[in-house]
């Protein structure tokens, strides 16, 4: 619940930005009809903190969603309190703005919200990979299914990793990145993201990041160290396996990695539905895979392990006993 001492305080940038990529999985749900669990999930980081609710109403004074959904949940009396306080500020779009400026987003919260529903600027498809290099130098590597979008302003640049993973290779601080939970800023540095549902996870191959998380938590992770974060809290820093970046040279590297947990990974990549049989999940799997090739991986699994393969083509495959 959020404490009512601090109602005064307003929304820093790492509040906004989760509300603005709030905003963007709560509005590209509407035609489909929002999940009961994203809802859950949109409440429960409502609750957390006054500030979020001062964050979500003003953002949706300058674009209301279609629904309902941008409601509070959290008690009448205090969320009225917060809502007050935000809509004093509010007389104008034009102070609107201002109040987020103030909050140290340093661009147009309307703008960016508007560049983000015509879509991401760069993207990969299930088994894909990319590489894009900006002006200045900076690489940006997208794994599988991957989407970004870059907000640039005059003095800053930021990439909103919208789904996926990524590399990034840049010099110090000319880029920050930001996901829902968290901002991102290297301190000259190689490193890597991934989002997944429940957490995400940095690994910093060169350099440090200084991660900013949405509670105020705050962590530099260095080289050869990787951090995972969820929505609530920061992971203590663990040493960084080398295979979890493998990836980045399109492969797949398996140590004694059961069978199930290789191919939940494999199906990152595979275009089409790959179902094992209950009995083979406790197989053991060691080797290195071509990412980007699934169907080759699943051949070379059929030539090592006692299992063969059947259905209908790619796009529906049944790993069985041999």
């Amino acid at each position: 619940m959020a404490n009512p001492s601090k109602l005064n305080h307003e929304p820093c940038a790492v509040v906004v930005n989760a509300a603005l990529h709030w905003h963007g999985l709560l509005m590209d749900s509407a035609g489909a009809g929002t999940s009961a669990e994203l809802l859950l999930q949109h409440e429960q980081w409502l609750s957390q903190d006054a500030s979020h609710v001062v964050a979500w109403h003003r953002l949706c004074v300058l674009l209301p969603l279609p629904s309902q959904s941008q409601k509070s949940d959290l008690p009448a009396a205090l969320a009225s309190q917060v809502i007050a306080q935000a809509e004093a500020g509010l007389h104008s779009r034009r102070c609107a703005l201002k109040t987020f400026a103030r909050a140290g987003v340093g661009r147009s919260v309307g703008s960016l919200t508007w560049q983000r529903y015509h879509g991401p600027d760069w993207q990969t498809a299930t088994g894909e990979q990319r590489t894009v290099i900006l002006a200045d130098g900076t690489q940006i590597q997208l794994n599988t299914d991957t989407a970004v979008k870059l907000v640039a302003t005059p003095t800053e640049r930021t990439l909103h990793l919208l789904h996926g993973e990524l590399r990034i290779q840049t010099s110090e601080q000319a880029i920050q990145l930001v996901n829902a939970w968290a901002s991102f800023t290297p301190l000259g540095t190689d490193f890597s993201l991934r989002q997944q549902q429940s957490h995400a996870q940095l690994s910093v191959s060169s350099g440090r990041v200084l991660i900013q998380h949405q509670t105020g938590a705050q962590s530099i992770v260095n080289a050869g160290q990787t951090q995972r974060l969820t929505a609530k809290q920061l992971i203590p820093v663990s040493a960084l396996n080398r295979s979890d970046l493998a990836w980045q040279r399109g492969l797949l590297i398996a140590q004694n990695q059961r069978l199930d947990a290789f191919l939940t990974e494999l199906g990152r990549y595979h275009q089409g539905y790959l179902r094992l049989h209950p009995s083979l999940e406790h197989l053991r799997v060691t080797g290195t895979f071509p990412a980007n090739d699934s169907l080759r991986t699943l051949q070379l699994l059929c030539a090592i392990l006692p299992i063969a393969q059947s259905g209908l083509g790619k796009w529906w495959v049944n790993i069985v006993p041999r």
